[in-house]
């Protein structure tokens, strides 16, 4: 069959043309965007939490370009040995300083894990997050006591992770010798019951059925899978969707909230392996925005307010989530004799502003709690 030239050139032409004019859109929506952006960045307080405006969109930039691979069990972790100013992996994916194996003579080896917030999004250096800031804080109290131990607090935390994830961590946990474990942790499970699925981060991570195939069908499996994530991506689609989408993530007001047996079992099988390996464990209800008990700044109130607005319905399943894993932690708490901490009395009397959205804080809050876990954490380095 002979293809027409004239058929094949205006075939070509208006494609391209069609190419063309959606570039210039979408151009024009990320300008305006840029603009909205940076208009809600002011209202919500965030150029003055991060210092300015380039501080913002340094740290911005360098967790928007973090990596994660693949992992077996996990699904997914760090990708080793990513550097910058913000944020640094070690060899083995986590946000942390190389460290050895086996425990050396004199170190007294926290672990920290959980999900991103005590991974630390948001915070401007590894040194600035929960696990940094407790690092320091416990070895210069070493150091006024004149002792020689040095604490080592290893972060194992990373984006997404849920109950499950840090239960599977243990076998890992174990093999480090820990003398303490401190898991920050509960509301990545209260959204992904909401979600009613699995948390799935699209950006910078392979799936695991496309990992799984042959080693020739991998590159037309990636190139499909980050076309899909580059149509999403885009101002275009994001607006159309905002458009046309149902909003149908919240349960409906006869949604019957039911116990919650996936994280407080996970709970409860973390507590039984530490006490089966005799490892002190402190369990912290990470604090968020929605169940925060502090007077709230002004930013704080716009971040707050712009939730309530897009979807108000998930903010009271949170917090009728929240209120049974407080009664469940207390009760294994009880029963495990393991600390319990409720996060949301973290930050009491903090009247400036510390959330830069829903579920992360800045560097100022991630030192704030840090130094409270560290007055626990004292107590078992006496």
């Amino acid at each position: 069959m002979k293809i027409n030239k004239v058929y094949l050139f205006w075939l070509i032409f208006s494609l391209s043309l069609i190419v063309l004019i959606l570039s210039f859109v979408e151009i024009l929506l990320r300008r305006e965007d840029q603009k909205i952006d940076l208009q809600q960045s002011k209202e919500k307080g965030l150029i003055t939490v991060f210092g300015s405006l380039e501080q913002l969109r340094k740290v911005s930039h360098a967790y928007s370009n973090y990596e994660l691979v693949y992992e077996p069990y996990l699904r997914w972790k760090g990708k080793p040995n990513q550097s910058g100013e913000v944020l640094q992996t070690n060899s083995s994916g986590y946000r942390n300083v190389e460290f050895l194996e086996k425990k050396q003579k004199n170190i007294f080896r926290i672990i920290i894990t959980g999900n991103s917030f005590s991974w630390g999004y948001g915070a401007s250096s590894n040194g600035t997050t929960i696990s940094g800031y407790l690092e320091q804080f416990l070895n210069k109290f070493l150091q006024t006591k004149d002792k020689a131990t040095r604490v080592e607090v290893i972060n194992m935390a990373d984006l997404g992770y849920v109950s499950l994830q840090e239960l599977i961590l243990w076998n890992t946990i174990v093999s480090l010798q820990p003398d303490l474990v401190i898991h920050l942790t509960g509301y990545n499970d209260a959204r992904v019951e909401l979600k009613k699925q699995p948390i799935l981060l699209i950006h910078r991570f392979i799936p695991e059925s496309i990992l799984q195939k042959g080693k020739w069908s991998v590159i037309p499996s990636l190139v499909r899978f980050y076309t899909g994530e580059l149509i999403q991506g885009s101002s275009i689609y994001r607006r159309l969707s905002q458009k046309f989408s149902r909003n149908n993530s919240a349960p409906n007001s006869n949604y019957i909230y039911p116990s919650d047996p996936e994280f407080l079992s996970n709970m409860r099988s973390i507590a039984e392996r530490s006490v089966d390996e005799n490892i002190p464990l402190i369990v912290v209800l990470q604090p968020t925005l929605f169940t925060e008990t502090k007077p709230l700044a002004e930013g704080e109130k716009k971040i707050l307010s712009f939730y309530e607005r897009a979807d108000p319905k998930s903010i009271s399943f949170v917090l009728e989530k929240y209120k049974q894993y407080h009664t469940g932690l207390l009760q294994l708490a009880k029963k495990y004799n393991f600390i319990y901490i409720n996060g949301s009395t973290f930050f009491p009397e903090q009247k400036e502003q510390l959330y830069i959205d829903g579920s992360h804080v800045s560097d100022e809050g991630y030192a704030i709690i840090a130094k409270k876990l560290a007055t626990i954490v004292k107590e078992y380095l006496d």
